[in-house]
């Protein structure tokens, strides 16, 4: 039998990062779709919450993007980026040998 690592202490670094980029690419969307029913300077607290969580990777996301593009669509392509990003890192983690397998029993 092998001396495999615990499934969920051994593999921390993948778990961490799978979570907090996935909740940075979904805090992207639902502020997209907040932002329909919110305005940009509100006091509301959920919105100040989104962008408190978001506005880094937006603001990356709008430096990076040609100035055509509607600043409504920015979240959205921070969403797309995020799961590229999160994509990558599984690929980089999987590479090391960090990222859990499921076995079979027999």
């Amino acid at each position: 039998m092998t001396d495999a690592p615990d499934f969920l202490w051994g593999y921390l670094p993948f778990w961490i990062s799978m979570y907090v980029l996935s909740a940075v690419a979904w805090t992207c969307l639902a502020r997209f779709l907040l932002g329909f029913f919110v305005s940009h300077d509100s006091r509301n607290y959920i919105w100040r919450g989104f962008r408190i969580l978001t506005d880094w990777i937006v603001l990356t996301t709008r430096f990076v993007t040609p100035a055509m593009i509607p600043g409504l669509a920015i979240p959205v392509l921070a969403f797309v980026w995020v799961f590229v990003l999160r994509a990558f890192v599984a690929i980089m983690l999987l590479q090391v040998g960090m990222v859990p397998m499921l076995r079979s029993a027999g």
